[in-house]
C-alpha cells in the first residue's frame, strides 16, 4: 500500500528515519476545466426582466389589529345583547 512516501535512509545506531514524499503517478484522474456555455442576448434578458410582484396580504400588525377590534365589536355587542334581554324580561313583569 502507497501512501505517497518512499523509505530514503534507516540509522538504526541514532534512531533515525528518514522519509521523501513520492511524486504522484499516473492513476489520478485530472479534473477538467470548467467552461461557461456563451449565454444568448435573449436568455440575459429574460433573466434580467422585472418579475410582477405578488400582492402580499395585510401585515401582521394589522391583522392583530382588526382581530382585536373584532373582539370588542363581538363584546360590546354580547353586552347590549344582556341588557336588552334585562330590560325586556323586566318590562315583561312589570306589564303583568
Amino acid at each position: 500500500m502507497r501512501v505517497g512516501w518512499k523509505v530514503q535512509d534507516v540509522d538504526l545506531d541514532r534512531k533515525e528515519v528518514a522519509f521523501r514524499r513520492e511524486k504522484p503517478t499516473g492513476f489520478a484522474v485530472p479534473e477538467k476545466k470548467r467552461r461557461r456555455k456563451p449565454v444568448s442576448k435573449a436568455f440575459k434578458a429574460l433573466a434580467l426582466k422585472r418579475r410582477p410582484r405578488k400582492p402580499s396580504g395585510p401585515s401582521k400588525s394589522r391583522v392583530s389589529m382588526a382581530q382585536e377590534h373584532r373582539a370588542k365589536k363581538d363584546i360590546y355587542q354580547t353586552i347590549q345583547r344582556e341588557i336588552q334581554a334585562e330590560t325586556g324580561i323586566r318590562e315583561e313583569t312589570l306589564q303583568a
